[in-house]
């Protein structure tokens, strides 16, 4: 090997002094390495098939307190100089094209360069050599054929998925509408999920108070209810009365379950958030619904300005603003 020094006598009687040839190929990960010289002054052909962007010499039982001081490295070559690491035992010397300091080069295949390692003492196990590859996608160097990072390389910390945010439901009443003698109830889906819908109204020819709004009261209780509905994002679910013979208004209950059935991104989004939409030609409440959400009672006096709020409204409020979170992690 050979050494510079600004202290020849220094090493004068070490084995370092040997210039021992190397000529060969010498093992390594992905194939032979062709070298020629000594540990501190070889060339080093490129036979791997393709461009490099760097070289690494390990060095077992070595440590970078056992460079030489002043000269560690041949910085000739390709790559200007090489970088000393301690990795588990061994002294990893990496040459790396990229390096701020370097010259941002390659060998092409076929190529030839120069590289060298000065130490003050000689390895304890056998010396390995290996041609270096650029990750494109993280840039980091790599043992050449291999998904081994070079000494010196760090990954970037991987990114945890972040949930998408849900769309809160903003709804409050049923809007009511009077046509004539027609009283209608409309509750709409305002989630970014399909959900189904059961609907019932009736008209009243007494008041409903507030404690009567309840879903085990006699008054919704004894109400049979309509076919179940799938409304989509958006979509509206009407329940109509005739109120020809009510002196009062009406009242009407909807019970609410979440869609279990296949869905699609819609082209559109709200603020950014992905809109779902119902994905079959006919969808069977029995085989595609899940766990009650919500049931709303509500009613509606036509002699007041008024409508009263509903006793159930902040189950069926809690309820819808979180059946896009239970889509979520179903679907997830």
């Amino acid at each position: 090997m050979k050494v510079i020094t600004n202290n020849p006598q220094k090493y004068h009687y070490s084995a370092l002094t040997a210039a021992a040839l190397l000529i060969g190929s010498f093992g390594s990960a992905n194939a032979s390495v062709q070298i020629i010289g000594y540990l501190g002054n070889f060339d080093v052909y490129n036979r791997t098939g393709s461009a490099m962007e760097g070289f690494e010499i390990d060095l077992p039982g070595l440590t970078t307190d056992d460079l030489m001081s002043g000269y560690p490295t041949y910085c000739g070559s390709a790559f200007q100089c090489g970088t000393g690491y301690n990795t588990a035992g061994v002294l990893s010397v990496v040459y790396d094209g990229n390096n701020p300091s370097a010259y941002s080069a390659s060998v092409a295949d076929g190529g030839i360069t120069h590289f060298g390692v000065h130490v003050t003492k000689w390895p304890t196990g056998n010396i390995a050599y290996n041609w270096l590859d650029r990750n494109t996608s993280n840039h980091q160097l790599y043992i050449a054929g291999t998904n081994t990072l070079a000494a010196g390389q760090t990954l970037p910390p991987a990114i945890p998925d972040v949930p998408e945010p849900v769309t809160q439901a903003v709804v409050v009443t049923p809007d009511w509408s009077l046509d004539g003698t027609t009283l209608s109830a409309v509750v709409r889906n305002t989630t970014n999920r399909p959900i189904w819908v059961q609907g019932v109204s009736a008209e009243d020819v007494s008041a409903v108070s507030l404690d009567e709004l309840m879903a085990n009261n006699a008054l919704f209780e004894n109400l049979p209810m309509a076919e179940a509905q799938l409304l989509d994002p958006g979509d509206a679910l009407t329940e109509a009365g005739d109120i020809a013979a009510s002196s009062f208004g009406g009242r009407a209950m909807f019970w609410v379950y979440d869609y279990t059935g296949d869905m699609f991104i819609s082209d559109t989004t709200d603020a950014g958030v992905n809109i779902y939409n119902k994905a079959c030609l006919s969808c069977d409440f029995a085989t595609m619904h899940g766990t009650l959400q919500s049931r709303m009672m509500t009613s509606v006096d036509i002699g007041q300005a008024s409508v009263p709020v509903p006793a159930a409204m902040p189950l069926f409020l809690s309820a819808l603003a979180g059946m896009g979170w239970i889509g979520t992690r179903r679907n997830k």
